[in-house]
């Protein structure tokens, strides 16, 4: 595996497929702000792993740092201004974060989920039952609560049942319609949507591989919007308007992930990238950063893995793309498997999807997109 971290410098040279371009508009490194010792300021500690504007686009949350402990590691949850990003408006340790974690935000961007558990930036948290996993509006909240047991790949698990918490701790309501062995993949707090998966296999054709089913619910009753059998991730876009489907790649074999219409369940487009995912989409302008990926064969090994060739702000209201660019990458040891990986920089697209943010080895970039 190669271990050369690519120097910040060289962030973002730009080579676009389209017409647009990325003007730099701010940078701050979160390492001189956030840590007060030399020995705290390695880049192989300070991987960025998400980012995430808020759904006003005033502020901006960043998990960085992979820092070792007694038992396990710990990471800084941090919120910063989105004009200001130098100025920190909340800092939270974060212990064994998730590998793939996701933040999901209120619709008043004071509170936010992530890996289960609910920071407040401004007012209370969390006092109900469970563990949360989304926001609906700015007082309610996704929670799971241990139910029966049942069989998830032939082995038996406790079931999670999902309930609708809040305003108060006591107001709790079961979402009864879904079954208990589904995934939850995105929340759209501004619609009240929540974006389930689960692997069906067909019973009448014994020997073939599942099916990706995915459906789209309604709360507080749990209605049954919309459903798919396509792609193998998906993701909302636009206030929770649409959905796109798809998923990595293992060969070299194109693959084409789309987006659709919740309303209507009509096809919006096919996504203009191999693989797609993962995306990152504008909360409230029909645009997309997509993830074009190649597949790199193991030199030694059999097989290979996927990487992101290429990132593209996709405007899917006028099938254009705005803009192209090739990510750098950062290398740090895994707080889990105690081993090196590398990783393409983590990106975000502001709401009105003017504005990219990028990070690595502790340092965030912002540039506006430019006709």
């Amino acid at each position: 595996m190669n271990r050369l971290i690519v120097t910040f410098t060289v962030l973002l040279v730009l080579k676009p497929a389209s017409p647009g371009g990325l003007e730099k508009i701010g940078q701050v490194d979160l390492r001189q702000i956030l840590h007060d010792k030399a020995s705290m300021l390695r880049n192989d500690e300070h991987p960025v792993q998400t980012i995430s504007f808020s759904p006003k686009g005033d502020l901006i949350a960043i998990l960085t740092g992979v820092h070792p402990k007694q038992k396990g590691f710990w990471s800084d949850l941090v919120i910063v201004e989105a004009t200001h990003p130098d100025r920190v408006i909340g800092r939270f340790e974060v212990n064994n974060a998730s590998s793939t974690p996701a933040i999901r935000w209120s619709t008043d961007s004071r509170r936010l989920v992530f890996d289960r558990k609910v920071f407040a930036i401004d007012g209370s948290s969390y006092c109900g039952r469970g563990e949360v996993v989304g926001l609906l509006g700015s007082d309610r909240f996704l929670s799971l609560t241990p139910a029966e047991t049942i069989t998830v790949y032939g082995v038996q698990e406790p079931a999670m049942r999902l309930s609708i918490v809040g305003p108060g701790c006591a107001d709790e309501v079961r979402v009864p319609t879904h079954e208990l062995n589904w995934e939850l993949q995105d929340v759209s707090s501004e619609r009240n949507l929540g974006l389930f998966a689960r692997l069906y296999f067909n019973k009448n054709k014994p020997g073939l591989l599942g099916v990706r089913q995915f459906i789209v619910v309604h709360f507080p009753e749990g209605s049954i919007v919309r459903s798919w059998e396509v792609g193998s991730e998906g993701r909302f876009i636009n206030a929770g308007a649409g959905v796109c489907f798809g998923s990595g790649i293992d060969n070299n074999e194109p693959v084409t992930s789309a987006c659709w219409e919740v309303e209507t369940g009509n096809k919006i487009a096919d996504i203009p990238a191999n693989g797609g995912f993962p995306i990152m989409p504008a909360s409230n302008a029909p645009r997309v950063i997509v993830s074009d990926l190649r597949w790199h064969r193991w030199i030694v090994f059999d097989g290979g893995r996927s990487v992101v060739h290429r990132r593209t702000v996709w405007d899917y209201s006028m099938g254009r793309e705005l803009v192209s660019w090739s990510p750098g990458s950062q290398t740090y040891h895994d707080g889990w498997m105690h081993r090196v990986r590398e990783e393409p920089f983590p990106c975000a697209l502001s709401p009105d999807g003017k504005i990219v943010i990028e990070g690595g080895n502790g340092v965030l970039r912002l540039y506006k997109i430019t006709p």
